[in-house]
């Protein structure tokens, strides 16, 4: 018979990695859009390479944010569903400390 299952350690420790990505993400839409902003750059074409920052490019860059943070939340659930099998089935499985993630909307 084969064994279903993951390394509940190995989930959590993924997610850790997805909420640095998804930090990683914040922090380069943050830098970036105050350089956008602050840039001396006048007329047209700053304007309308403002708007496709605010409108297009920094969305788009919240949206993966928010993907890897949801992701990271996801894998934390898989990591408590499969510690609570492996007791149920009296599997010994390691464990570690649970980490966390949060989806944060910006505008």
């Amino acid at each position: 018979m084969a064994a279903y299952g993951a390394d509940p350690t190995a989930l959590e420790t993924l997610a850790q990695q997805m909420n640095k990505a998804a930090a990683t993400l914040d922090h380069i839409a943050s830098q970036l859009g105050a350089r956008v902003q602050h840039a001396q750059w006048r007329g047209h074409h700053a304007a309308e390479f403002r708007s496709r920052w605010t409108h297009s490019y920094h969305p788009v860059l919240q949206a993966a944010h928010n993907e890897f943070a949801s992701a990271a939340l996801q894998l934390i659930t898989n990591a408590r569903d499969q510690r609570a099998t492996s007791s149920a089935d009296g599997g010994n499985l390691p464990t570690a400390g649970i980490a966390t993630a949060s989806v944060v909307t910006r505008t």
